[in-house]
């Protein structure tokens, strides 16, 4: 019963304590408090969405077309299924001529893409031995 007495007692003394603390702070600190929160929550915000979420796909390569005036192609792969995001099919992505210059039609490969405004993006490609089997959409 003393200890009850005494904890009760304790925490009546933290919570006189803690409204003391309120009433010294001014409110130009309060408003300073609440701008660096807001600008810190506005800064995770963007680092969240500005992190590009990069998939590794495999497929063949269909066509290419030549390089365009900023130096990119038109790759249409016939791709394995992407888990969680699409099916297996034939589609076409957009990339940098470098980075798939090692390959030509009928290669297959394994691709990481990423998801831009104007559709995918290969970002890299390796080229597979033409054994490799492949899980494709007939």
């Amino acid at each position: 019963m003393a200890m009850l007495a005494l904890a009760a007692s304790m925490m009546f003394a933290c919570q006189s304590e803690k409204k003391e603390n309120v009433e010294e702070t001014p409110n130009e600190e309060i408003e300073l408090l609440a701008e660096e929160t807001l600008v810190d929550e506005t800064s995770q915000t963007t680092e969240e969405t500005s992190q590009e979420e990069i998939y590794t796909v495999r497929g063949q390569l269909v066509s290419m077309t030549e390089a365009d005036e900023t130096g990119q192609v038109t790759v249409t792969l016939n791709h394995e299924a992407i888990p969680d995001v699409m099916m297996a099919m034939q589609m076409d992505f957009k990339a940098d001529a470098a980075v798939v210059a090692e390959l030509a039609a009928e290669d297959k490969g394994t691709f990481e893409i990423t998801k831009t405004e104007e559709g995918f993006l290969i970002k890299s490609a390796t080229k597979l031995p033409a054994e490799t089997e492949l899980t494709l959409k007939k």
